[in-house]
């Protein structure tokens, strides 16, 4: 069976949550129709005219890239720009596109952690963990139960690991009295009313919280429903960056080699003493530097990241962190063979016919001369 371009959505929603993006962020469906057959899927970097046609000649139905093609609100569509001819030719070749940005860049999957993992680093952890999690807790009648908990999980709660829309319910009483200027849902203006709800649980994470509770209330059949927010103390291995040690301590210098022959980087950046020994590597793909603070007080040896400007350059070597620029592309390129072999295994568990493939890495635009 192939799957539609909303079946491979959902399967990437579960692999890489959409409440993990930030809230600027533009991630999930950003041209096509979610009925549309997928028989083969593009995983990319970016959307490129390379990416486009390479997508072209290999039959790709749908295209999955890490940067949004669509960031800001566009007034036109139109060829006389970059973004607006790569949107009319997706839509002349029927290739539909998915984003996975902020969201990809803080799980397991993502470019930090697929580097990561080709370096070998152990006891791994997000430099900056992602956003505290609270739990909401409302009372709803049964009759409204279900859409409420399609509301919340459409919302972005219920998200644990892979599975979303996770909730919890249990029956119970709920008394209230209606003044006279109230229309209630149930029960008698000017009397006690006993009612039979439910209590719907869920949890989401805390940068999403308005866009839940705005959920919930469009969703509540009540003028005034009842709800709870919790603070969770629960830890979360998801996040900015990745900072892990090392099998076995290197140079500098020879630590940027080994990312050269991984990476097919064509120029990496070394800011420090070429022979400064390296124990705890932090990562931090595409532009990074933001966070270089953080792994210094995690006891990191190196940053690898990409974008570094000449300012944060002097801040970084002045705190005694050593530095690796493999550029924007070269940061995040190792994450598409992981990424790619996840969503096929997932489509493939749950019945899926359809062929993915990847396509052929965006390097650093910069020639070096």
């Amino acid at each position: 069976m192939k799957p539609s371009v909303g079946d491979v959505s959902e399967v990437i929603d579960a692999l890489v949550p959409r409440d993990l993006a930030e809230d600027w962020d533009n991630v999930g469906l950003q041209v096509g129709e979610s009925g549309e057959t997928v028989s083969c899927l593009g995983i990319s970097l970016d959307a490129s005219p390379a990416s486009l046609a390479e997508a072209d000649r290999l039959g790709v139905d749908m295209l999955v890239v890490h940067h949004p093609l669509i960031f800001r609100p566009r007034t036109n569509i139109t060829a006389s720009d970059r973004v607006g001819q790569l949107l009319l030719d997706m839509i002349r070749r029927g290739i539909s596109l998915y984003c996975a940005h902020t969201n990809l860049d803080y799980s397991d999957l993502g470019p930090s952690a697929a580097l990561g993992r080709r370096l070998n680093l152990r006891d791994v952890v997000p430099v900056v963990p992602s956003a505290d999690l609270v739990k909401i807790a409302a009372f709803v009648p049964e009759d409204s139960l279900e859409v409420l908990r399609r509301a919340l999980g459409d919302a972005g709660a219920g998200n644990i690991g892979a599975y979303s829309h996770c909730t919890f319910s249990a029956p119970g009483e709920g008394t209230f009295r209606p003044s006279e200027s109230t229309s209630p849902y149930i029960g008698k203006r000017g009397e006690v009313n006993r009612v039979s709800e439910y209590r719907v649980e869920t949890v989401a994470p805390r940068n999403r919280l308005g866009a839940v509770l705005s959920a919930l209330l469009r969703a509540h059949p009540y003028e005034e429903p009842a709800y709870d927010v919790y603070p969770l103390e629960n830890a979360r291995d998801v996040g900015a960056g990745r900072i892990g040690d090392l099998p076995e301590a290197t140079s500098a210098e020879d630590l940027a080699d080994h990312l050269r022959r991984l990476s097919g980087c064509r120029g990496l950046r070394l800011l420090g003493d070429p022979g400064e020994r390296i124990d705890r590597v932090a990562v931090a793909s595409g532009s990074g530097s933001g966070i270089w603070r953080s792994v210094l007080g995690m006891g990191g040896d190196v940053l690898l990241t990409g974008d570094l400007d000449y300012h944060s350059a002097e801040d970084i070597m002045a705190a005694g962190l050593v530095a690796i620029d493999m550029g924007h592309a070269g940061s995040e390129a190792p994450f598409l063979g992981d990424f790619s072999s996840a969503i096929r295994d997932e489509l493939c568990s749950r019945g899926y016919d359809c062929r993915v493939v990847e396509l052929t890495p965006t390097l650093d635009p910069w020639v070096c001369l």
